[in-house]
């Protein structure tokens, strides 16, 4: 019967199985492949169309649906495979310098398209939120940047900027009462014209009320979908009691879980309903789970995972997190991007400061920058492993060895530029040389975790060095990662293929969107002085 039922779709025209197949899953159509069907298999390597997902899945992109006007399949198909190879030669399609005409503080966001930085005024202080892209670059000068002004002074904001159209900002002012304390609150705002944002029901959020002498918090702000998170850190140890991860349903103004104790700002989305926080002091990380059924709001589920055992006489200081899970597809406020890095690919960054003293307290400590790189689908793959969901209901820490090799690998850090933590879009990580001077320009790196860029890297090419990093071996101590920051020599079954550009740069900093590299050049005083933008496409 089965055997009949397929003969009787062979009989189909091959233009109707062409529009079955553009509903199969690729692995499905894979297997029609190996079985050898000569109709089905001209069908599927004649099809633009299948060739386009295929192509799409190994870049780990898809296309933004919400072009206007929408290329024909084979143009898109031409694109994505320009934009793989400029990305692979690390060959700008256009590179545009954006100057600063304002004194930008140190913080920035980039989301989606959009860069922004606070203005910094001696009269009003950082009221103002200034942003620009390479689409506002693109404008006649002096065009360049917009402007949100909040009239309060800022602390930090975070953005869901394709989803919802909207920037979450957090305000530090006097209460009106009394000049001695101060509210912490979050604005949730329209992006695109700096008013309350209309889904919200609270366009205010009250965080708290402290006293004026805690001085100001430190802070990072993410949205996505439903979910606002914010870490707040006051870094005067006497004030440690309101050092925690917030979390709330900004729609609604609702808490969705009890704040969580942090002793840094680091957290990053896993995925919509689970959050990465890394502890400094306990050195693990924990996986909070935060859509649960309410009679389990007071206790949300989560799992601990432990970080390598460090060195005697070292201590992770600070642990700064990069790489949203943001979509960047949403119709509120479409990217501007061909094609989207997808975040279910995607890795997280665990930027951390390690100091180690290995003389009297007189002696300044040795400090190292590590990098931790998650891989979120591997670690989503290991989450839902029995043995790690039964240590977690015991509330077990999951040991290094156990989880770490399989879904991690540590980079060091200390010879690239760390004036703002490493970038990350996708499964592509960059970094530029922490020696580089407008006199003494260096090359510029692109790390891809990407498993089918290690597998199809090629040995050499003209514009770049290209060097592939594989699963450490196990059994040879040569192999694996040395620093001594740790007691021993770490193993990772993540590969990478490193690709360094043979042009030179003097940027101060890189970061990396969908399409883009961004280079950051400061002035002498460390301020910024200019962005700019190597498009690719």
């Amino acid at each position: 019967m089965a055997l009949e039922c397929i003969e009787r779709i062979l009989d189909l025209p091959p233009e109707i199985l062409l529009v079955c197949l553009s509903h199969v899953d690729l692995d499905d159509i894979r297997s029609c492949l190996k079985a050898g069907n000569r109709l089905l298999s001209g069908i599927i390597l004649g099809s633009v169309q299948i060739q386009f997902r295929f192509e799409q899945a190994h870049a780990a992109v898809h296309e933004n649906i919400f072009r206007d006007p929408m290329p024909s399949t084979s143009e898109r198909l031409q694109e994505l495979r320009n934009r793989e190879a400029n990305w692979l030669n690390l060959t700008p399609i256009s590179k545009t310098l954006v100057p600063f005409k304002f004194q930008p503080t140190g913080i920035y966001d980039l989301a989606s398209d959009v860069y922004s930085v606070f203005d910094y005024s001696e009269d009003s202080g950082r009221t103002k939120i200034k942003y620009t892209s390479l689409k506002y670059a693109e404008r006649a000068p002096g065009a360049e940047w917009g402007e949100i002004e909040t009239g309060k002074p800022i602390v930090d904001s975070g953005t869901a900027l394709s989803e919802h159209d909207l920037i979450a900002i957090a305000t530090r002012t006097p209460t009106a009462d009394n000049d001695g304390l101060v509210d912490l609150q979050i604005m949730l705002l329209k992006f695109s014209t700096g008013e309350p944002h209309p889904l919200a029901a609270r366009p205010i959020l009250q965080v708290h009320t402290v006293e004026a002498e805690r001085g100001e918090p430190v802070m990072l702000i993410d949205v996505l979908g439903d979910t606002l998170a914010f870490c707040v850190l006051y870094l005067n140890e006497n004030f440690e009691d309101t050092n925690a991860l917030y979390v709330y349903d900004w729609k609604t103004g609702r808490e969705l879980i009890p704040p969580v104790p942090v002793d840094n700002i680091g957290f990053a989305f896993l995925t919509r309903d689970t959050l990465v926080v890394p502890s400094c002091t306990d050195e693990w990380i924990k996986v909070i789970q935060i859509r649960n059924a309410s009679d389990e709001r007071r206790n949300p589920p989560r799992n601990l995972l432990s970080l390598p055992t460090l060195a005697r006489g070292h201590l992770i200081i600070s642990i700064q997190t990069s790489g949203k899970s943001h979509p960047h597809t949403g119709g509120a406020r479409p990217s501007h991007a061909h094609f989207i890095r997808r975040a279910d690919e995607s890795v997280i960054l665990l930027s951390c400061e390690i100091h180690g003293r290995t003389g009297g307290p007189a002696v300044e400590p040795n400090v190292s920058r590590e990098t931790l790189v998650l891989s979120r689908p591997l670690l989503q793959a290991l989450l839902s492993d029995p043995e790690v969901t039964l240590r977690s209901a015991f509330s077990e820490p999951i040991p290094w060895a156990k989880w770490g090799p399989r879904c991690a690998r540590w980079l060091d850090c200390t010879r690239w530029a760390t004036r703002y933590p490493l970038s990350s879009c996708g499964t592509r990580v960059v970094a530029v040389g922490a020696d580089a001077t407008p006199t003494i320009p260096v090359p510029i790196r692109v790390l891809d975790f990407n498993p089918m860029h290690v597998r199809c890297a090629p040995s050499a090419l003209a514009e770049v060095s290209i060097r592939v990093v594989g699963p450490t071996n196990l059994e040879a101590e040569e192999d694996r990662y040395v620093s001594a920051s740790f007691e021993e020599r770490l193993s990772s079954e993540v590969p990478y293929v490193e690709i360094t550009s043979k042009e030179v740069f003097a940027y101060g900093a890189l970061l990396i969107n969908n399409e883009d590299l961004i280079g950051v050049t400061f002035q002498e005083d460390g301020y910024v002085k200019a962005l700019e933008f190597l498009h690719f496409g």
